[in-house]
């Protein structure tokens, strides 16, 4: 049946048994009122073609004469934004892996088709090509998926009221900064640095001193130290970079621009080779400083300056300087958080250039608008840490969405109309949402708590979790057993899932010091500076205590 809402008897069990039949019959779309869900097929389906955009058009969401389609979704949005006049929003959800990407690319294609009719293809060109690009730079292969998305995007489509396209944007969140420095085994880093190893020219190679993934600390550190993954059957890294330079041309990236995004690549996978020692007198000190020279090249910033910076911390109490020396393990500290900082700010230049290719800053006219939010799926790995801990807080808070507005703000209107139904019960996921949220015993609000302290330690952290918590029926905190990392679990809607606590008050501070800051900001290259300045501006108006703590940030995008 197209839609499960017409099922007799709708339960759990009856709801998986007819999508596993309609899948069977390669059926991979079912309607559930006015929701369609889609089963990833992992393999092309001919049903994207021009013929399948004039099959939809027009027609009512639900129609039975046709099959359910994303296509259907897509039309039924953008005419209720051209008959009535009123702004429209697609959410894409799901778990990692069940093809939220690929939907938000389908859904994009058919707005664009049907709104291009009144504008021109090159539009329809421009926003489709910036996917390679967002992706190369934003997706990763992990566990579950070949592209997974690592950052969250809202993109904003915006029409004339005659429906003709006129601009877009898109904003990012939240960029998933510590797979720059290591991944859990069979996943890998960013797509960018196997697709420029693969695929550039060896001139680049050569200037940029690029060899092969395994060469590269920051390509072949797993976080439990176990296999690593280089190479993807289903990804050629050759092919992929070319596609990427194409599209880097689509959007207006300049051959300087890409030279110079190209550069700052490599500077982080040598980055990453920086070693450290301990010397005679117990401090750290850089072992291979012909790699972090090469690094200072690249960068444009002088290698001594660059040293000190990694291997001591200066700070200014009541207008004195100090200067504290390192240990090997604060000097690694410090390289990662510095490569992880540029890699942000890399992605955010990104982002804003493509924004600037998209927007045309030239209308006084009234607009409407489509939004497409492509959230991070669910995530329940062999290792979960704080990075799967946010996203699966962003998926609790998307499952209350769907609670409310489907669930119990429908049956409010029906009862209000006194139309007859059977009510649906559903599981009210708010005490979960508590658990992590919820001020002042929150995990979210304890681990603010303990990243403040010079004292704190994740094993503090947990303590105070387990101590606050131990009455929660959501919370679990798993007997420890020998050589056992750390953890609690929680029972998410969508399952249990164990985090480690290592981790967890670095990842949520994820600070770069001032002195590294300073550092970058004397650089020579015109690039980094840009970078520097665009990511101050960006922080203008935000309090210290948001831009130090990555979990404040998640509770409020998420909410």
């Amino acid at each position: 049946m197209d839609d499960l809402c017409s099922v007799p008897n709708l339960t759990e069990e009856s709801l998986l048994q007819d999508l596993r039949t309609r899948f069977e019959d390669e059926l991979i779309y079912t309607y559930v009122g006015t929701i369609l869900v889609s089963v990833n097929p992992f393999k092309f389906f001919p049903i994207y073609n021009p013929q399948y955009c004039h099959k939809y058009q027009n027609r009512r969401l639900g129609d039975p004469s046709v099959r359910p389609h994303i296509f259907a979704i897509a039309d039924a949005a953008f005419h209720s934004l051209v008959q009535n006049g009123a702004n429209q929003c697609v959410v894409i959800s799901g778990e990692s892996g069940s093809g939220k990407s690929e939907a938000t690319k389908m859904l994009l294609y058919h707005i664009m088709r049907l709104s291009c009719k009144a504008s021109t293809d090159g539009d329809l060109n421009r926003i489709l090509g910036t996917a390679p690009v967002l992706e190369a730079f934003g997706n990763a292969r992990t566990v579950s998926n070949n592209n997974s998305s690592r950052f969250g995007k809202f993109i904003l489509l915006q029409f004339l009221q005659s429906g003709s396209y006129k601009e877009a944007s898109i904003e990012k969140y939240l960029l998933e900064k510590s797979r720059v420095i290591s991944q859990s085994s069979e996943e890998r880093n960013y797509h960018i640095f196997y697709f420029i190893l693969a695929g550039a020219r060896q001139q680049l190679k050569d200037r940029l001193r690029l060899t092969k993934p395994e060469d590269y600390n920051y390509l072949n550190h797993t976080v439990d130290g176990q296999e690593k993954c280089y190479q993807v059957p289903a990804i050629d890294d050759k092919a992929e970079f070319k596609k990427l330079c194409k599209s880097l041309d689509d959007v207006k990236f300049t051959a300087r621009s890409q030279e110079e995004v190209f550069t700052l690549v490599a500077a982080l996978l040598h980055l990453g080779n920086v070693e450290f020692e301990t010397g005679e007198d117990g401090l750290s000190s850089v072992k291979n400083e012909d790699t972090l020279r090469f690094v200072g090249q690249l960068l444009k910033v002088e290698e001594a300056t660059l040293s000190l910076s990694l291997t001591q911390r200066t700070s200014v109490i009541r207008g004195a300087e100090f200067t504290t020396p390192f240990q090997v393990n604060e000097s690694i500290d410090a390289r990662d958080a510095t490569a992880k900082a540029l890699y942000s700010y890399l992605f955010d230049w990104i982002v804003a250039k493509v924004n600037s290719v998209l927007s045309t800053r030239a209308s006084n006219a009234k607009l409407l608008s489509i939004g497409l939010l492509d959230i991070f799926g669910f995530e329940n790995f062999k290792v979960n840490s704080f990075e799967q801990f946010c996203i699966n807080y962003a998926n609790e808070q998307l499952q209350q969405y769907f609670n409310r507005h489907i669930f119990s703000y429908e049956q409010e209107q029906y009862q209000a109309e006194g139309i007859e139904w059977s009510e649906v019960s559903f599981t009210d996921n708010t005490p979960c949402l508590e658990l992590i949220s919820k001020r002042p015993t929150g995990i979210l609000h304890l681990l603010d708590e303990e990243s403040k302290l010079s004292t704190g330690t994740d094993e503090k952290l947990l303590e105070k979790i387990g101590h606050h918590q131990k009455e929660n029926t959501y919370f679990v905190m798993p007997r420890k057993l020998k050589n056992s990392r750390p953890a609690f679990t929680i029972k998410h809607y969508a399952g249990s899932v164990t985090y480690r606590i290592d981790g967890f008050r670095e990842k949520n501070r994820d600070m770069l010091r001032p002195d590294v800051i300073a550092v970058l900001r004397n650089s020579s290259n015109p690039f980094i500076l840009r970078l520097i300045e665009a990511a101050e501006v960006q922080q203008t108006g935000q309090s210290k205590e948001k831009e130090e703590h990555q979990g404040a940030q998640w509770q409020k995008n998420s909410g």
